[in-house]
């Protein structure tokens, strides 16, 4: 074998650990987080993350006459954290709007509710509460309704508004997830490329 082919490996290997050094915070935070119809986010988002890193390390960008392929990495990898991080602002928004935890004894539980306190989320029963206690938030009316249950949400919240919250938080949620590990992918195979 070739000294080159052993670089070579090497850089391979090093790609492949740091895309999977930057996945491994990125699956703590997302599994911690995770919307609560998507219970199976820790098996999915894991091999989302293995594919992301195998098809980044793959990915070969097309360059332009003044660009190099370490600039073009930089530059895409840039772009793409920048979406990342503002679909991670727009899902904890959601987080806060579309969920309601669980009371202090176990915090860590969330419930998928609808859209807030909006008269259009709400079911008749939701509108009632919200008739009678002004004012109060999702979680005061899930107290209200003595619903923090599997199927409690449903006593205030219209099914349909619930199911949109939810498949809109798992699309945010794993849109960011694959964007997030993706970036980090395509700098640690920049600098990969870069190693001696």
């Amino acid at each position: 074998m070739q000294p080159v082919d052993y670089v070579s490996a090497f850089k391979w290997i090093k790609g492949i650990c740091a895309g999977v050094g930057v996945a491994i915070p990125a699956f703590s935070f997302f599994t911690h987080y995770a919307p609560p119809l998507f219970e199976g986010a820790s098996l999915l988002t894991s091999a989302i993350a293995g594919a992301v890193i195998i098809l980044t390390y793959y990915y070969d960008p097309r360059v332009g006459p003044t660009d190099s392929k370490e600039q073009k990495l930089v530059r895409y990898a840039r772009n793409v954290l920048i979406v990342a991080v503002a679909l991670l602002v727009v899902y904890m928004v959601m987080l806060k709007v579309c969920t309601v935890a669980e009371p202090a004894d176990k915090p860590e539980t969330r419930y998928q509710i609808g859209f807030w306190t909006f008269d259009w989320s709400l079911n008749a029963d939701g509108k009632y509460l919200k008739q009678r206690h002004p004012g109060s938030s999702p979680r005061e009316l899930m107290d209200y309704a003595v619903a923090f249950s599997k199927d409690g949400p449903a006593k205030i919240w219209s099914f349909g508004t619930i199911l949109a919250s939810g498949v809109s938080m798992i699309l945010v949620f794993l849109f960011t997830f694959v964007l997030w590990v993706f970036g980090w992918s395509l700098l640690a195979k920049r600098k990969a490329l870069g190693s001696p």
